[in-house]
């Protein structure tokens, strides 16, 4: 499983962390919006099926 935000929506952030997700370690620009826009470095969060499968919810 595959997630992205803006490295400023702590919000989006804290739900993917709740879910087990782990942050990759680089950021990227999101190709969508220009690179000097304030919301265009974005974070990668990802979660392998094994531990997904693992969840209790």
């Amino acid at each position: 499983m595959l997630s992205f935000t803006t490295l400023t929506n702590t919000r989006s952030r804290a739900v993917m962390e709740r879910f087990g997700m782990q942050q990759d370690p680089k950021t990227f620009k999101h190709p969508d919006l220009d690179p000097d826009h304030e919301r265009a470095e974005h974070c990668l969060y990802r979660l392998k099926k094994a531990d997904w499968s693992k969840q209790n919810f």
